[in-house]
């Protein structure tokens, strides 16, 4: 998305029929996220968006997946018969996923409640740890998104200022990678 969207919004500019296209509300899949630069993670990640809930962003992995099976069965047929195979597998695969959506949905809606009240305590122990308010709060994660809109306008990070960010942004995304480790480290130990 950090190249993708700022492409789409050019691509409008030149071509103003499809201003339709920016409606779209573009995000990092969780997954890909993490392999994203902090400053875009911030910006772009499915966690990050309004309206994005607790979806993972794969969706579209798992139905290729599903679909990879296809391949080994339909890669000597001629082009004809394995885009009907694979359009009476995709179709397959959408009516599994309508069956049982009313099931789905309210595990969701179950999980995301169940979620929403332990974060909630969760900002509460924060709130009291760091001993702040939630308009406080509030404003630190404003300033983080402001941070993470405003790219840095070279890369040679003339400024000392430009400089110091680009390095916190680092130590934090090193920060983050040695606790990831940690826990994948630790989770093989103790299987």
């Amino acid at each position: 998305m950090c190249k993708y969207y700022p492409y789409v919004q050019r691509v409008v500019e030149t071509f103003p029929e499809l201003q339709y296209v920016l409606q779209m509300r573009p995000f990092l899949s969780v997954m890909h996220a993490k392999g994203h630069s902090t400053r875009c993670e911030v910006e772009w990640s499915g966690r990050n968006q309004k309206g994005a809930g607790l979806t993972v962003g794969e969706e579209v992995e798992m139905v290729n997946s599903y679909l990879s099976r296809v391949a080994t069965t339909t890669k000597y047929m001629k082009k004809a018969r394995r885009t009907d195979m694979i359009t009476l597998h995709a179709r397959g695969w959408n009516m599994g996923k309508v069956k049982v959506l009313h099931r789905y949905l309210a595990k969701r809606y179950v999980k995301s409640k169940q979620r929403a009240v332990a974060v909630g305590k969760e900002l509460q122990n924060l709130l009291t740890t760091l001993q702040t308010t939630q308009v406080e709060m509030k404003q630190w994660v404003k300033e983080v998104e402001e941070w993470a809109a405003s790219s840095p306008k070279s890369t040679n990070c003339q400024d000392q200022q430009g400089l110091q960010r680009v390095m916190e942004g680092l130590v934090l995304k090193i920060k983050q990678r040695k606790a990831e480790l940690y826990r994948d480290i630790g989770m093989y130990l103790y299987r």
